[in-house]
């Protein structure tokens, strides 16, 4: 796989778009191998949890124009049936793997982010930026499209109609600073920090308990979605699961003990 690099350390595994040369942009090829990365990385027992950023200056600048596969040139009306084709086999698949991958997931925002890159970015847990980076969204003032990769959805649910709108619409630059004023990110950090930081939130999740964190997306997940007393009820059927397991008893333990839980996932 020559567009990312994938490293490990205690549980936390690294993957990293490598594509310096084009700000990190998506190509097919790049999305295919996020895909078995993912896929390697979701089954395999070790990983507690999972941080994405990019290499270079910037984290994901979307789509690759340039590529074959992606580009917007030829016959029009050839033009829909090969996104379409892309969006619903490949892209569209890829950005729900990722929303919904069951071990606690990290975006390092490390630089430049536009277009699908926010979504790539949103579908994270946690979103931590350099307050250096950036979130541009021009599909539509600049190129005549719509945002996709679930853009619409995150940016709607995090920041409101009227601020998703004149993100959307205008395609004005936001800094990272406001993107954590308005709610839309964890975290806007100085760029002399940002490593530190996220090793830690890497760490903090990789030695919380992983049915417990599990439990807890889902929840968060279905909230808006649920009523009230739903709600209420989920989350007794997720602490009724959850008090019976292994890492439960060890947290107990641990705080008899006054020492810090292990946590094995079971």
């Amino acid at each position: 796989m020559e567009s990312i690099t994938i490293s490990m350390n205690a549980g936390i595994a690294k993957l990293a778009i490598n594509r310096p040369q084009v700000m990190n942009a998506l190509a097919a090829s790049t999305i295919r191998d996020l895909r078995v990365a993912l896929a390697g990385l979701r089954d395999d027992p070790a990983v507690r949890v999972v941080v994405l950023t990019g290499e270079g200056k910037a984290f994901c600048t979307g789509a690759d124009l340039s590529d074959p596969e992606i580009t917007l040139d030829g016959p029009l009306g050839e033009r829909s049936q090969k996104l379409a084709r892309m969006m619903r086999e490949e892209i569209n698949p890829f950005v729900s793997e990722w929303q919904t991958f069951p071990k606690p997931t990290v975006a390092a925002v490390n630089g430049a982010t536009a277009g699908a890159g926010i979504g790539l970015a949103l579908c994270a847990d946690i979103v931590v930026a350099a307050q250096s980076a950036y979130f541009m969204n021009v599909f539509t003032p600049r190129l005549g499209l719509v945002p996709d990769m679930g853009v619409s959805w995150h940016l709607t649910r995090l920041v409101g109609p009227a601020r998703a709108r004149g993100l959307t619409m205008l395609g004005d630059r936001l800094s990272a600073v406001d993107a954590e004023r308005w709610g839309m990110i964890w975290k806007a950090v100085p760029d002399e920090t940002f490593a530190d930081e996220v090793r830690g939130i890497a760490r903090r999740l990789a030695d919380a308990p992983p049915l417990a964190l599990a439990r807890l997306a889902e929840l968060l997940e279905e909230a808006p979605d649920n009523s009230f007393a739903a709600q209420l009820e989920r989350e007794c059927e997720a602490q009724c699961a959850l008090v019976g397991t292994e890492d439960a008893q060890e947290a107990v333990t641990a705080f008899r003990e006054k020492r810090a839980p292990v946590f094995k996932g079971r």
